[in-house]
């Protein structure tokens, strides 16, 4: 038997899950009006997600804790460092008109 708890636990998960399939495939389409559309899907999925946080928050369900300044500053930092090592190594720069994404040519 699902108590209250496991079920809006559930509506939570599942919320994550639409919202990162609408992400996945906005990044795999080229027809702008599909992309906008699963762009706003994404976008409710993200609110409804948020507001299932929030009530799960108020009852006491769900109490992350609060990161360490120090641990976020780190890892931020290695996020940059990382972004820039792969950037590298796939010759991913700025192209002349300054916008990014364009390949070097080899």
């Amino acid at each position: 038997m699902w108590t209250d708890r496991d079920l809006v636990t559930d509506c939570l998960v599942a919320e994550k899950a639409l919202a990162h399939h609408y992400s996945t495939a906005v990044e795999h389409t080229d027809d702008g009006a599909l992309m906008q559309t699963l762009m706003n899907l994404c976008a409710d999925a993200q609110q409804n997600r948020l507001q299932i946080y929030q009530l799960m928050h108020r009852r006491g369900w769900y109490n992350p804790s609060q990161a360490d300044p120090m641990t976020v500053a780190q890892s931020a930092q290695k996020f940059t460092q990382t972004h820039h090592q792969l950037q590298s190594q796939v010759g991913w720069n700025q192209g002349p008109s300054g916008i990014q994404g364009t390949f070097r040519t080899i």
